[in-house]
């Protein structure tokens, strides 16, 4: 059975995903360029974007590897993907006939756990249109992004404890009787009006 790494059918389009901050671009573009010669495929060069800093990175990247990898038999062009996940920006571009292309290097951060790498969870969406290239350097992201998910989490649940915690001690040592039954029915409207400010800002 052919793995990712050794499919031979021909693809329409090759989907190249560019790490980001730093590749091999020389190299990476002379290894597609055969691959798309051999299968007179198409070449989509793709780059996750995720701030100012991101953005003008990727656009010089892409750039110098459309300009190695395009010829008058070649039909390549770019893209970036505003997205925090691989699996995200690829959905809406993957099509009938494309192939995705990633490096061997490329992992996905895992909290607690040693990286996967990109490879394996692409071929669980995808499938066999997943080819792995061997033998280009890649400089991983630092995982300090990948806090913010943490975060974006844990914040429901810290205000859920302080609310908590708010009204025992409200209940217990401030108010009692009618006024204590006032006075908790009023937190919990503000505690989860802050839970839905804060879900809606930042889905």
């Amino acid at each position: 059975m052919s793995t990712p790494s050794t499919l031979k059918l021909p693809a329409k389009r090759l989907i190249v995903l560019v790490p980001l901050p730093d590749v091999d671009e020389a190299v990476l573009a002379r290894r597609v360029w055969t691959m798309a010669l051999r299968g007179r495929s198409e070449v989509l060069y793709v780059a996750l974007v995720h701030d100012a800093d991101d953005e003008a990175r990727a656009r010089r990247s892409l750039a110098l590897l459309a300009s190695i990898t395009r010829d008058d038999r070649l039909r390549v062009a770019t893209h970036l993907a505003f997205q925090s996940q691989w699996l995200k920006a690829l959905r809406p571009l993957v099509q009938p006939g494309d192939a995705i292309v990633c490096l061997a290097g490329q992992t996905v951060p895992r909290f607690g756990r040693s990286a996967l790498p990109l490879s394996e969870q692409l071929i669980t969406e995808f499938g066999e249109v997943v080819r792995v290239l061997e033998g280009v350097s890649v400089e991983q992201r630092p995982a300090r992004r990948e806090v913010w998910p943490l975060i974006r989490n844990a914040v429901p649940f810290a205000i859920v404890a302080s609310f908590l915690e708010f009204q025992m001690w409200a209940t217990t040592q401030l108010v009692r009787g009618a006024a204590s039954n006032t006075v908790l029915a009023l937190s919990v409207v503000v505690e989860f009006s802050l839970i839905w400010l804060w879900v809606s800002r930042v889905r």
